[in-house]
């Protein structure tokens, strides 16, 4: 084997070296969440009925030459929902890194309802739950005729007398951000990774009636505007929390097998260099 060739083999093998430490690279593990606090909360019924007017149709038939005029009598909408008041507990979003993909841990809430005099194995998820709401000291939550799809029931349409049992827990989740990838393979929508949860909360119970009604549970409703003071405490939490983000850009295992790398690239240019070059002074040798 030449001298040229020798010194090529030792590079390639050099360079795969490299390749492989630079793999074995992973990112600072972020901070495994804690358990959420169980909610506090409370429930109410609102309705916001509103009537919808007759409409009338004009259908022209050419057989015979004549207009027909239709009305559709008008109707009453009930147009309920639940309301569910939630307090906020000290908790930030934040993102986690990595060489593949992103994850956002935020934490949202899932809501239960049964028939107040049903069992505890008749608990069904309302849908529509949603992402907490930091921007208040509260995450309110209106569950319309729509979020209880999964129930069987049409808010609309129980009895005045009729009692429902709700329930939430909190949920930290660990949420997959979507890639160019994932969208053309169809995902539409981020998909959770991991999640921390709470216990379930104590029950709340309200009576559908022709009004409203607030829940008789003892925990008080919140103020309609509160006012969020300043807390060192959560400001704590979120600086914490912000460390804790891993970031493997400034990972120094990470740069150092960079700087390999560069190093690798400027050490093959300057073997090929003088390799050219012995091999050029042996053509005018020989």
């Amino acid at each position: 084997m030449s001298t040229v060739n020798k010194t090529l083999a030792i590079v390639f093998v050099f360079v795969v070296l490299s390749s492989l430490m630079v793999c074995t690279v992973k990112p600072v593990d972020a901070q495994k969440p804690p358990q959420p606090s169980v909610p506090k909360f409370s429930v109410k019924l609102v309705s916001l009925p509103y009537d919808v007017p007759p409409t009338t149709t004009n259908t022209f038939d050419p057989d015979t030459w004549k207009e027909t005029t239709t009305t559709v009598p008008g109707y009453r909408v009930e147009n309920k929902s639940i309301e569910i008041t939630i307090k906020n507990q000290p908790f930030t979003p934040y993102r986690i890194q990595t060489s593949e993909r992103d994850y956002d841990v935020r934490i949202d809430h899932i809501v239960e309802v049964k028939s107040h005099f049903d069992n505890e194995q008749s608990w069904k998820e309302i849908s529509g739950y949603s992402d907490a709401q930091f921007t208040s000291q509260y995450t309110v939550l209106i569950c319309s005729r729509r979020d209880f799809v999964f129930t069987g029931w049409d808010i609309n349409d129980l009895p005045v007398g009729y009692q429902l049992d709700f329930r939430v827990k909190a949920r930290i989740g660990c949420w997959a951000v979507l890639t160019q990838m994932d969208y053309y393979y169809g995902l539409r929508e981020p998909y959770l990774v991991e999640a921390e949860l709470s216990n379930w909360s104590d029950t709340q119970t309200i009576t559908i009636t022709n009004g409203s009604s607030s829940s008789t549970s003892s925990q008080t409703v919140p103020p309609q505007n509160p006012t969020i003071p300043p807390n060192n405490d959560q400001q704590q939490t979120l600086e914490h929390e912000q460390n804790q983000l891993p970031d493997f850009m400034f990972n120094p295992s990470f740069l150092l097998s960079i700087g390999a790398l560069a190093g690798v690239g400027v050490t093959i240019a300057v073997v090929l260099v003088f390799a050219r070059r012995y091999t050029a002074t042996n053509k005018l040798a020989s």
